[in-house]
């Protein structure tokens, strides 16, 4: 009885998954400035999870927000609940929400999504 299939040499390995993802309260896709912000997701990886991340970054790439979780580092399933403050820096206006998860074998997740900053 085989129990999944033969990995063949040639094969890429499989990226992380992220669900239930919720970008912002209530998922509005929306940060205001100098104020809390939400981010949930479930994530799952074939191997150990390397490192979680996101970036906020207007669409012409003037302004740029990173921030870097390596507590999930080894986990193989995580829920990822951060709270973090959108930068008094940052503009108002359009952006794109990037969410990136590498994981132990170098495959990565990212998932991009329209994103707006406004002022509270």
């Amino acid at each position: 009885m085989r129990f999944g299939r033969a990995v063949k040499k040639d094969d890429k390995p499989v990226k992380p998954v992220a669900t239930n993802v919720e970008i912002g309260l209530r998922n509005e896709k929306t940060g205001y400035i100098g104020q809390d912000f939400h981010l949930n997701a479930d994530i799952k990886a074939v191997t150990k999870i390397d490192e979680v991340s996101i970036e906020i970054r207007q669409r012409d790439g003037i302004w740029v927000f990173k921030q870097t979780w390596n507590e999930y580092k080894g986990l193989r399933n995580t829920n990822v609940h951060k709270h973090f403050y959108i930068p008094t820096d940052a503009p108002a206006g359009a952006a794109a929400f990037l969410l990136r998860v590498s994981d132990a074998n170098g495959s990565l997740l990212e998932m991009q999504t329209p994103f707006t900053i406004r002022e509270k």
